[in-house]
């Protein structure tokens, strides 16, 4: 009787997945490109190195799974539908995990921001048009906005984040032809300013339609996030918020236990690593003066932090 509940305890814990995310590889058969004009995205084979080496981070942190989704060699290019599928197959596991179980998505590629609402949107491998001019209203079609990544890996009383290892540049041309188009009266330039005053509130509102995810940028609206050393492998390049995360890994080893404010708060201190200091955080939903922070992750045999 004491060893089954004992068993009971144990597995009512509250535990860790990792979905990460390389997307490193994209279209250059210009003969598939709907937009003869657009320049293909270069490879980021960065982006694969760094999706596994957060999985395995995490894993050695405590991860119940950490599983890894990459395009590599002549694979295909990893599309929306085949990182949205992932995204909600593991969610369906996580869903079955006791409550308080953290679902934690890295992803690390090419990113973009449409400018006018302070979106975010990653760039599918397959994607062979630009957004730009006339094409606005498609960028939610054919890109994976955070703003979906949020809203499918939702669950209830299972907390959700987010790290954005990718540039977030906007396109001025689909500003432009927004206001030139839909606002013509209304977004002037003293307008604009305006915006760019509440610009964190406009974040929260226009990325996450659900409830509680945490998300981290590797960069600020408007610009790019580029790679840096590899901790281990100082001849490797590898994401900025990837590298963060090696070097703090040592010093979460020696806690008990690692809410999502403090792994947070950690990753985004300046002085964690001048070289990528560039990251900023944007917390939405869980977040209250009344809630406690939810636990990421807790290592078997340490007494405190």
């Amino acid at each position: 009787m004491i060893s089954i509940l004992g068993a009971y305890i144990l597995s009512a814990r509250p535990e860790l997945y990792v979905l990460a995310i390389g997307n490193g590889r994209y279209e250059t058969n210009r003969a598939k490109f709907t937009d003869k004009t657009f320049v293909p995205f270069e490879q980021i084979p960065q982006a694969e190195d760094s999706a596994k080496l957060v999985a395995e981070s995490m894993k050695r942190l405590g991860a119940k799974a950490s599983v890894v989704l990459a395009s590599k060699g002549g694979a295909l290019p990893l599309s929306k539908k085949v990182i949205e599928d992932a995204i909600v197959k593991m969610r369906k596991t996580v869903e079955h995990a006791p409550k308080g179980s953290v679902f934690f998505i890295y992803y690390a590629g090419h990113g973009t921001s449409e400018g006018a609402l302070y979106n975010q949107y990653w760039w599918p491998g397959n994607v062979t048009v630009s957004a730009s001019g006339n094409r606005f209203s498609w960028v939610g079609e054919r890109l994976t906005s955070l703003s979906d990544v949020a809203a499918l890996s939702e669950l209830k009383e299972r907390p959700t984040i987010i790290i954005s290892d990718a540039c977030k540049p906007f396109d001025r041309t689909a500003v432009n032809d927004l206001r030139d188009q839909r606002l013509r009266n209304v977004l002037n330039d003293n307008v604009a300013e305006n915006l760019g005053n509440i610009q964190d509130v406009l974040r929260a509102l226009a990325e996450f339609k659900c409830t509680n995810p945490a998300v981290v940028f590797a960069a600020k609206p408007g610009f790019t996030a580029r790679t840096a050393e590899n901790p281990l492998e100082p001849a490797e390049q590898i994401g900025p918020i990837a590298r963060r995360l090696l070097i703090l890994e040592p010093k979460f080893r020696t806690w008990a236990t690692v809410t999502i404010d403090q792994f947070i708060a950690e990753l985004t201190t300046v002085d964690v690593d001048p070289q990528t200091a560039s990251t900023t955080t944007n917390f939405v939903g869980y977040k209250s003066e009344k809630a406690a922070s939810p636990i990421l992750f807790a290592l078997e045999g340490k007494k405190g932090s």
